[in-house]
């Protein structure tokens, strides 16, 4: 079908007719002429060892700081709100209450998940990725299950970030986005698992860019162009 129309797209702008292309705006994650005032809370994680779900958030909020747009409540005034509370970062409930704690408009909260996985030119598939029970396992509690079919294959770090928007006031999911990162250097299997020190580096990394991939859809853009035709 896509040949057949720019095939007579074609011969319409040999006939005599113009093509314009027009930007159609997409619109952001959080629209801040609704949602002013917002609250970053921890993220959910899978890796305890260090407080990945604290520097997921921190991540995130400094990105959002960064627009004017926005009115963001410090770190400080979040977790003394969460200290006071029974607070789960993979409820949303939790998340509403400490929202409404603050008198935010919305919340920000998700999950951050960090895991190794064997390499292949077709992709990273997760059912190949290896759990804390695997002795190569760089010490992280993630996946549903590993595999030992390719010992051979090089390993890659890859971070999972999951952001969600949720309406304080209605307690809806405005919005959730997932930002998929991986190391472009591999490591070889031997090498597992891997100093604790090399991990943070590695988490650090792909995280630093997940949140920058976030930030690009908290404003408006254009994402495509719309087509038209128009005789001259």
């Amino acid at each position: 079908m896509k040949v057949i129309y720019s095939f007579g797209l074609a011969l319409a702008v040999a006939a005599g007719a113009v093509v314009v292309e027009i930007p159609v705006e997409t619109p952001p994650d959080i629209d801040p002429s609704i949602y002013k005032r917002i609250a970053v809370v921890p993220f959910a994680t899978n890796w305890d060892a260090i407080p990945a779900g604290e520097l997921a958030a921190k991540a995130v909020r400094e990105q959002i700081e960064e627009k004017d747009a926005f009115l963001v409540e410090d770190d400080e005034t979040v977790q003394s709100t969460i200290d006071a509370m029974d607070f789960d970062p993979a409820v949303r409930s939790s998340c509403i209450e400490v929202g409404k704690a603050l008198g935010v408009d919305a919340v920000l909260t998700g999950e951050v998940e960090f895991y190794s996985s064997q390499y292949s030119p077709e992709g990273y598939p997760r059912n190949e990725l290896y759990t804390a029970e695997h002795e190569r396992a760089p010490f992280i509690d993630f996946g549903p299950h590993f595999t030992t079919k390719y010992l051979d294959k090089d390993m890659v770090f890859d971070l999972v970030l999951t952001v969600k928007v949720i309406d304080v006031e209605t307690g809806r999911l405005i919005r959730r986005r997932e930002l998929d990162e991986s190391t472009k250097e591999t490591y070889d299997y031997d090498e597992f698992p891997l100093d604790m020190k090399v991990q943070r580096d590695i988490f650090d990394e792909l995280l630093e860019v997940a949140a920058g991939e976030y930030a690009v859809t908290i404003e408006s853009r254009d994402v495509f162009k719309e087509r038209y035709m128009a005789d001259l």
